[in-house]
């Protein structure tokens, strides 16, 4: 008997055993194990596949009435908005529609007063520098209109009644000046063709938020290849080739040229916001350019199908700043004395091309540079030997830079079309960018930003959802929660014309979903597939529960014949 009571308490304590590893020790070790993995707001996230770009967009445009009584001013800006219907155009599959809000426009009694004094003046140039001072700084998407009075009295007419000045003139700011004579009502058509063709263009706005979105044209665009993308800051390189040392010193004023030049242009406000802009510059010595130019009449000509050879076996030993952003390069060549001067053959014509550079899409740009001292060693060229000692040359980078600035433009998605109105007359420089061809630009870099945004949301959550061992940390969340909230706030801005706000929106969201999506804890258990598991797990729980399960197994066994027993004993009494 006390056999039997022992070997029942080895079986109650097998049995309790495996009744606290299954039921207590397997739900805590399959908890502690489990990969962990914050919701997501998958069906949000999934609906903005159908909508990329805002469903709506809207300019401001305030007027204001400017030497003479302005009584009729809310008559003007009814017309006007009744004049400016909205527009439609198709980005993809989604239409957006294009607004335009007209506002009176009242000045303070003192700047009226300054205005109008200047206007009985001679000069307009002058009523032009005033009127900027005294206007605030506007914002993106919101425009002022000005219209003023011509009389005979200021010397606006010539003899015969001919203006000297244009019908309008387009500030580089976000403001005009259109001219009336007797009706002000005469001046709404062109207010009309002012705002639509210049301001809230919506052609230009179509192409560029179909070319943000990614999507096809029915025509190349030529202007979207070439540039970048939207993205957090460029890297921009300039790199002075001198191939032949032993026959040509080099020098170059980069760094004066580069404060005075091109620091200006990307600390404008609009260029700044486009990102974080970081310079650097080399020079490069006895370069392997494969150029085989052919002799001319007195110069050197380079086809145009040897220029990507070119690219190709110099960007190779460029060189690799350390930065996370896109690279920019910007070459300045100097010819051999055997080859100077060297000019760029124009395609289809035994010309050259009169700057002697060009444009690589999406990398950079190259001037050949032929400097005036190498003139005289190119005369006498056929004399030089290896000891003839050297020629100073100095790349005189003020000539270039506003060639690099060009490119720069074009690379950064800057309109550089100026609209073609014979009566507009536009405040534009050499290399001067304008606030509304800004406006132009942030507008696209704004769709690309929720293109990106969007994209990379939904490329995220189909990932998760595929791999499912995938860590989703709470910061991971949390920046998906951001861009999406992001997202939102960009389209409810854009509808109620704070496109300002609307763009900076629209590149937290990029900035935010982009690093939910690299987010470098997300593949930290993608390292440990199932066969790795199962090497690590069975090492450990097999020893364990062979035991467990071999006295289990014989305490069922034995509660088994004890039942079976008591049933035979029981059928025998009865």
């Amino acid at each position: 008997m006390q056999g039997d009571a022992d070997l029942s308490r080895q079986y109650v304590s097998a049995l309790s055993i495996l009744f606290i590893a299954l039921f207590v020790g397997v739900p805590i070790w399959w908890k502690t194990t489990e990969v962990y993995r914050c919701p997501l707001p998958y069906v949000e996230i999934t609906n903005l596949t159908h909508q990329q770009v805002p469903k709506e967009i809207s300019f401001k445009v305030s007027i204001a009435i400017l030497g003479r009584d302005d009584t009729q001013l809310e008559s003007v800006t009814a017309q006007l908005q009744q004049d400016l219907e909205p527009k439609t155009v198709l980005a993809g599959g989604t239409k957006v529609k294009v607004r335009y809000v007209i506002e009176a426009l009242r000045l303070d009694a003192d700047s009226t007063s300054k205005l109008n004094d200047v206007l009985d003046s001679e000069s307009r140039e002058e009523f032009y520098s005033l009127l900027e001072m005294i206007l605030p700084p506007s914002t993106l998407g919101q425009y002022s209109i000005f219209l003023v009075p011509v009389g005979e009295a200021r010397g606006e007419r010539k003899e015969g009644g001919a203006r000297e000045e244009p019908r309008v003139w387009v500030s580089r700011h976000r403001h005009a000046v259109v001219d009336i004579a007797v009706d002000v009502f005469e001046a709404i058509p062109v207010v009309v063709k002012l705002i639509s063709s210049v301001y809230g263009d919506t052609q230009l706005l179509e192409k560029v938020l179909k070319s943000a979105t990614g999507k096809q044209q029915d025509r190349v665009d030529i202007e979207s290849m070439r540039q970048l993308r939207a993205t957090q800051g460029y890297q921009i390189s300039f790199t002075l080739l001198n191939p032949d040392p032993s026959q040509t010193e080099t020098g170059w004023n980069i760094k004066e040229v580069t404060d005075n030049m091109l620091l200006p242009f990307l600390r404008h406000p609009g260029i700044a916001s486009l990102g974080n802009f970081t310079l650097n510059s080399q020079v490069m010595y006895y370069t392997d350019v494969k150029l085989r130019p052919k002799k001319a009449e007195s110069h050197y000509l380079v086809s145009s199908a040897q220029l990507p050879p070119m690219i190709s076996s110099v960007a190779s030993k460029l060189g690799s700043v350390v930065s996370q952003h896109p690279s920019l390069n910007f070459l300045i060549y100097v010819p051999k004395t055997s080859e100077y001067p060297l000019h760029i053959q124009d395609v289809g014509s035994k010309d050259s091309l009169p700057t002697d550079a060009f444009l690589v899409p999406q990398w950079g740009g190259v001037v050949i540079y032929n400097p005036p001292e190498l003139a005289g060693s190119a005369r006498d060229k056929g004399d030089l030997t290896q000891d003839a000692g050297t020629t100073s040359v100095v790349v005189r980078m003020e000539e270039l830079m506003p060639l690099f600035i060009g490119q720069l433009k074009m690379l950064l998605g800057v309109p550089l079309k100026v609209p073609k109105v014979d009566s507009f007359q536009f405040a534009t420089g050499s290399h001067m960018v304008t606030d509304w061809q800004i406006d132009q630009l942030l507008i696209s870099k704004m769709a690309e930003s929720i293109s990106m945004a969007t994209g990379s949301l939904i490329s995220l959550v189909q990932l998760l959802d595929k791999v499912k061992n995938m860590v989703i940390s709470d910061h991971i969340q949390q920046e998906v929660l951001l861009s999406l909230h992001s997202i939102q706030k960009c389209y409810q801005l854009a509808t109620e014309g704070d496109l300002e706000s609307a763009y900076k929106s629209a590149k937290q969201a990029m900035l935010s979903a982009e690093a939910a999506f690299f987010d470098p804890s997300i593949l930290e258990l993608l390292y440990f597939p199932d066969d790795q598991k199962f090497a690590i797990y069975i090492p450990l729980f097999l020893p364990i529960s062979i035991p467990i399960a071999l006295s289990s197994l014989a305490a069922l066994k034995s509660a088994l014949r004890a039942l079976k027993s008591r049933t035979t004993v029981k059928s025998k009494q009865e």
